[in-house]
């Protein structure tokens, strides 16, 4: 083989390794925009850029730059405002990592929460003995998740006992809540259908919260 031969092959080569990419998620995109419209939501590509602004206050997704989120399915109800995305996460808990994470989102202005963030407990925040807000009569939900957020009575009213069974029966979910608005996170592997189904589940057992509209 000649060297401009060697070379041809080398330029395709790293152009394809360029371009596989943006190849996956153009096909993520055409997947995701059938499940969109299976599941009775609208489907954007892009993420509009107010909608963007009101994800920068979420913890669990700090370090995602705007073209890192993409694939917005989303839905109005009422005063509610549902949607589902995808992220590609650089920088999570002052790590440098990489998530890949599907994002159900709930929003709407009758809609107000306590601050909070749910994650599965982990041997770092057991050695950090990070701050944990503890259920002594249920021993297993304290021991699989750490739950922060105030005021402390609040969040404690808000994950009563049927939202904390709930909870347990799900697997790498992570929650978090700014004013009005609520993120349930998981890996990108699981289907857009079920993310769908406990966001929309959880959303409804919040609401069993007599303090919660």
């Amino acid at each position: 083989m000649s060297y401009e031969q060697t070379l041809v092959l080398v330029i395709a080569a790293a152009t394809m390794l360029i371009a596989l990419p943006f190849i996956f998620r153009w096909h993520r995109g055409l997947r995701d925009r059938e499940t969109a419209g299976r599941l009775g939501y609208g489907f954007q590509g892009r993420i509009p850029a107010d909608f963007y602004l009101q994800l920068q206050a979420f913890e669990l997704l700090h370090g995602a730059q705007e073209q890192d989120v993409y694939n917005l399915l989303f839905r109005v109800e009422g005063n509610r405002q549902y949607a589902v995305f995808s992220v590609d996460v650089g920088h999570i808990h002052r790590e440098t990592i990489s998530r890949n994470l599907r994002v159900f989102f709930a929003a709407g202005e009758d809609f107000t929460l306590p601050r909070f963030r749910l994650r599965p407990k982990n041997l770092g925040h057991r050695i950090d003995r990070e701050p944990d807000i503890n259920f002594p009569q249920d021993p297993v939900f304290s021991r699989r998740f750490l739950l922060q957020g105030y005021p402390e009575e609040a969040v404690r009213a808000l994950f009563h006992p049927r939202f904390r069974g709930y909870l347990r029966t799900l697997r790498e979910v992570e929650l978090e809540s700014r004013q009005n608005r609520l993120i349930v996170t998981h890996p990108r592997r699981i289907p857009i259908s079920r993310l769908v189904r406990e966001g929309e589940k959880i959303v409804r057992l919040i609401a069993e919260d007599p303090g919660i509209q």
